[in-house]
């Protein structure tokens, strides 16, 4: 049986149709990934900016007020306490807050707030000292309500 022009052209239309829908197909795919794509950098983006803001909240609380700030307790006058050391009392975490979040000076009479690029924030242990940070902060003012550390740390 003689193929016909009319048969060779449904041959090569059916060809370029199969064609058409995989290229659709492998398109729309693509598509779904790129929008994937775009979301997860979104999401990385708004976790780092979330980072970022914890992380400039504690070095500004802490660039407040210096490592012998010494306080008076309300309600006791024979005693002050070191501000600084009651809120975090393990010298090893001072020393990861030393080290990520805030510097010293020479003298240790004063803090000045570090400034991490964006991958430093994506580490590990600096994000594990901010989050334990936070807790010595809550944990001291839940224990000494008559002290505001709003007051001393902003």
């Amino acid at each position: 049986m003689p193929l016909t022009w009319q048969a060779v052209l449904g041959i090569i239309g059916a060809v370029g149709g199969v064609c058409g829908l995989w290229s659709l197909w492998y398109s729309r795919r693509q598509t779904i990934l790129v929008e994937q794509q775009i979301q997860k950098q979104d999401n990385q983006d708004k976790e780092e900016l979330d980072w970022s803001e914890r992380f400039e909240h504690l070095a500004n609380q802490l660039s407040r007020i210096n490592p012998g700030l010494q306080i008076q307790p309300p309600g006791n006058s024979s005693f002050a306490i070191t501000l600084y050391s009651s809120i975090f009392p393990d010298p090893k975490f001072r020393e990861a807050l030393e080290t990520y979040v805030v510097q010293v000076n020479s003298g240790r009479t004063q803090f000045s707030q570090r400034n991490p690029r964006p991958d430093e924030l994506r580490r590990t242990n600096l994000r594990q000292t901010i989050l334990t940070a936070e807790r010595c902060i809550a944990d001291f003012q839940r224990n000494n309500p008559g002290i505001d550390l709003k007051y001393y740390m902003g």
